[in-house]
């Protein structure tokens, strides 16, 4: 089909929708509007560049962030839900500095004397170097106990996972993630290999399975060791306690048991320590779910700040909008003193104007809609997500670039209704 011949099939498409809505003022402001968007291709693409950019931001924000959420509800469901986080800070900000505590004898106690409590792992983390050969890979190293593998349900896709003659032994044996194994030893099978951590000999006996990637960080960066061996080998200088830990892993058995076990949890390490009721707390203890809802109310807070950053750019698409309409309206000067020497009246010289800078936002937020679905295509494959875009996001996206034509138009087509038809004719 000719360009021209589209043409006219879109002319006659919108004369027939005029016609069975009871709009044909409307179709004919469309088709107008059509024709002067079809003789200046170039400048109207130009024109509607900002509208592109906005609305392809907004689609990617949301897509990513829907992405993120997705991975963090993933993440945290593959631990379960009754399950809570105890880490060796203090809860709150304590002035001069003062240190958390955490100890092996503290998680012991709470398996033990509490009820409910299906496994607590406790572990010791490093950000370590590990040299193998003349590779080399910065990265966290966390001393573990089997429990740990018992709530994050890890698995090696080589050789083995750490066992308990590793942990009585002090076994200088090390499972390590695939991201490190890629560093240190590209293709080949790290399992059986050597690899020195902080100058420590250790020998490579299992390769995690892959969990996929993450927007802020890689889950497959990481090394596994006997948290014996790290007590022996990896704790910092001037620990407060030889057992000393910097987190722990506590499931409960029934999700229902996680109130009644946080508040048990902390009574006995508020008395352990001594703790008084207008202290601060040497450590923090965070629910499975109060993280995922922390960490979903910030990438919330994240979105709209770049939603807020996108609509800059529709910003400036409307006023490269209202200046286009400006210029299209001193160029037709006679055309509008032509109509209304034929009796069109102001209103329909403004809604004229009015429903070209519409089309032509509208033309770009749907531009938008299909460049910003497909840039977050990519990045979701790139991220291994599931790409979804709400159908509310693709009407807001739409609507919102419909009321920036109307907004960026109304003052052009307003100059232009107020026009008489005698100086708009004599307009050279």
């Amino acid at each position: 089909m000719s360009r021209a011949d589209f043409n006219r099939s879109v002319l006659e498409f919108l004369a027939r929708l005029g016609e069975v809505f009871s709009a044909p003022h409307l179709a004919m402001n469309i088709s107008i509007a059509y024709i002067a968007i079809q003789l200046q291709v170039l400048r109207s693409t130009l024109t509607t560049l900002g509208v592109i950019v906005g609305v392809s931001s907004m689609i990617l924000i949301a897509t990513i962030g829907e992405g993120a959420k997705w991975k963090i509800e993933q993440s945290v469901n593959m631990m379960g839900s009754n399950m809570v986080i105890l880490s060796a800070a203090p809860d709150g900000n304590p002035a001069g500095g003062a240190a958390g505590r955490l100890t092996v004898r503290d998680v012991d106690q709470i398996a033990t004397k509490l009820p409910g409590i299906l496994h607590a792992a406790p572990q010791i983390m490093v950000y370590s170097s590990l040299v193998a050969g003349n590779a080399n890979s910065r990265t966290n190293v966390v001393g573990i106990t089997d429990d740990y593998f018992a709530i994050t349900k890890a698995e090696v896709a080589r050789g083995r996972l750490l066992s308990d003659a590793d942990q009585r032994l002090k076994a200088r044996s090390i499972v390590v993630g695939a991201t490190v194994a890629r560093r240190l030893f590209g293709s080949d099978d790290p399992v059986g290999r050597s690899v020195r951590v902080n100058g420590v000999p250790f020998e490579i006996v299992g390769l995690l399975a892959g969990k996929g990637k993450s927007l802020s960080s890689d889950p497959d960066d990481t090394a596994l060791i006997p948290l014996s061996t790290a007590m022996q080998r990896m704790r910092a200088a001037g620990a407060r306690a030889h057992d000393a830990i910097d987190l722990a892993f506590i499931q409960f058995g029934q999700e229902a048991a996680i109130e009644k076990g946080e508040e048990a949890i902390l009574s006995l390490l508020r008395e352990k320590y001594r703790v008084g009721e207008n202290d601060i707390d040497p450590f923090t203890l965070t629910s499975t779910k109060e993280f995922v809802a922390q960490s979903l109310s910030i990438i919330t807070a994240i979105q709209l700040g770049l939603v807020a950053i996108a609509s800059i750019s529709l910003l400036v698409g409307s006023i490269g909008i209202t200046n286009i309409m400006l210029v299209s309206v001193s160029e037709r000067t006679r055309e509008i003193g032509l109509r209304m020497a034929l009796g069109a009246r102001p209103v329909d010289i403004r809604n004229q104007f009015v429903v070209e800078a519409a089309l032509l936002c509208l033309i770009g937020g749907v531009l938008g809609i299909v460049f910003g679905s497909l840039f977050a295509i990519l990045v979701s494959n790139a991220l291994e997500w599931p790409f979804s875009v709400d159908f509310p996001i693709l009407v807001i996206s739409l609507v919102t670039s419909v009321a920036v034509g109307v907004l960026a138009g109304a003052y052009p087509a307003i100059r232009a209704s107020r026009l008489t038809p005698v100086e708009a004719l004599r307009h050279d």
